[in-house]
């Protein structure tokens, strides 16, 4: 089956779009609790996700369809970085079906939420840092990398981890400037700006002062947060987390320096990613949608430079009976 993916066939979309559908439309079947949504107090999460949440069993069905074409977009973005920027050494639009199943490992990640919507700024971020590998004249990439951190940023605030991440996987791809930093901070303060010129000519700062202390007031994570739910989900991502990199590390295939590059960069998210894992926030499982990038673009690696069939096979079918099965058990 893996064989057939890995064809350079660009229906093979198709099949991602087909995928995610279907997770959600089973996802509807066996609802799960959504209710955590409208908890987040960030000034940008704060206007959208309690009007949808409080919608009822409407607001169910809507974050659902909403987080399908999320999800949809992130896996076309997941193919466009691989391919085009010579991630895997044949084109194949295996990337994008590896990450819809790696993507829905938690009923949680399934619904458009804050985290997704960070989720979907990373992969932005991260296609703009290879692009600038590609190019000599870079202005328009350096400030979108800023403004996609500080819009996470203000839907998100434990992705504020994405400030610590820019500047090294900046860097890892091309020598250090401070006219780029300049640029990229110039991206974080715009942002900010906006959110804080709104507010206020709405007569609404005081609203967003104190959104932003009361986010510093939220209890660090603590093991009373834990349900068996949880850990069952922590377990399996955990996981996935470590196969993925043992598969890579065990299974000899070459690597182009693209690739080797694009792997130092994930890393560092996902290290740091971990670590703001016990950031103050209102604890949701779905933080750890942070890390799928990780685990699906290993696996989508592997799964195109892997020599053998059956050894695919059986990764790409666990990786689909995992999915399904916490869709319908959890």
């Amino acid at each position: 089956m893996v064989q057939l993916l890995k064809i350079n066939n660009p229906g093979l979309v198709l099949f991602s779009v087909f995928l995610s559908v279907s997770i959600h439309l089973l996802a509807a079947f066996f609802p799960a609790d959504f209710r955590f949504l409208s908890s987040y107090t960030e000034p940008l999460s704060h206007l959208v996700f309690p009007s949808i949440v409080n919608m009822g069993s409407m607001g169910f069905y809507l974050l659902l369809f909403i987080g399908c074409i999320v999800q949809i977009l992130q896996a076309f973005l997941v193919d466009s970085i691989l391919n085009n920027y010579k991630i895997i050494g044949k084109r194949s639009y295996i990337g994008g079906m590896v990450f819809v199943l790696a993507s829905s490992l938690d009923k949680s990640w399934l619904f458009f939420s804050p985290m997704q919507i960070s989720l979907l700024l990373i992969l932005l971020l991260i296609n703009d840092i290879f692009t600038l590998s590609k190019q000599e004249r870079f202005y328009k990439e350096f400030f979108n990398i800023g403004f996609s951190v500080s819009l996470s940023v203000l839907f998100y605030f434990p992705s504020l981890f994405l400030l610590l991440f820019i500047f090294p996987a900046l860097f890892s791809v091309r020598p250090f400037h401070i006219k780029d930093v300049l640029r990229v901070l110039v991206g974080i303060a715009t942002p900010i700006f906006m959110v804080v010129s709104i507010y206020f000519l709405t007569d609404q700062s005081e609203i967003l002062s104190t959104a932003m202390a009361n986010q510093f007031k939220i209890p660090l994570l603590s093991l009373s947060f834990f349900t068996k739910q949880h850990a069952i989900s922590l377990i399996l991502i955990a996981t996935w987390l470590v196969l993925s990199g043992l598969f890579v590390v065990a299974i000899p295939f070459s690597m182009t320096m693209q690739t080797r590059k694009m792997i130092g960069v994930l890393i560092i998210e996902t290290v740091l990613c971990t670590l703001f894992f016990f950031f103050p926030t209102h604890f949701s499982i779905a933080y750890l949608l942070l890390i799928s990038p990780l685990i699906a673009i290993f696996l989508a690696i592997l799964l195109s430079e892997m020599k053998n069939d059956l050894i695919a096979n059986v990764i790409f079918g666990l990786l689909i009976v995992s999915t399904f099965s916490v869709i319908i058990f959890n």
